[in-house]
């Protein structure tokens, strides 16, 4: 019933890779400004696009980069501590913006749900997309020995690592 489902098989938000990630990257903000950068989400979108190679989508990822200043504006909002120090790309640049506060999974999740419809599901696994038509309409998960099938207008597979995977 909610507009919005993320599935993890993480055991709750504290356990998360949102909760326990260092920092995160984002130009056009007060604390790199406060540093004397002066890179912009356009030139910060071209240095990413080229790191993953191309397979990322591109439209998405400029779409995320543009977003990446008001995400730094909602940490604030949330109380979440933050510092402002590393070079992710090795570019020259000051762009990632360093979590300063333990625990920042479960008040990132409790603002989320507080503030919009989505509901977070623990200890369930996305096994594999449900197609229909060459669409992909859902993923079907597993939760210990219960198969979920999650229908949706939309699904995003967020997994990671694949930077770092030589194929």
């Amino acid at each position: 019933g909610a507009h919005v489902v993320v599935i993890s098989n993480s055991p709750d938000a504290i356990s998360t890779n949102g909760s326990m990630v260092s920092g995160t990257c984002a130009v056009e903000t007060r604390y790199v400004e406060e540093a004397g950068e002066t890179i912009t989400t356009g030139e910060l979108f071209n240095y990413m696009n080229g790191f993953n190679h191309g397979m990322a989508n591109a439209r998405l990822l400029r779409t995320c980069v543009d977003l990446m200043p008001g995400n730094i504006d909602l940490f604030d909002e949330m109380g979440i501590a933050m510092t402002v120090g590393a070079d992710r790309y090795d570019i020259g640049i000051i762009d990632v913006h360093l979590f300063g506060t333990d625990g920042k999974g479960q008040i990132i999740e409790d603002y989320i749900t507080g503030n919009y419809d989505v509901e977070f599901v623990y200890n369930t696994e996305g096994r594999e997309p449900i197609m229909e038509d060459g669409t992909v309409v859902g993923v079907k998960a597993l939760q210990g020995d219960t198969v979920i099938d999650y229908t949706a207008k939309a699904t995003i597979l967020a997994c990671g690592g694949f930077l770092f995977d030589d194929e």
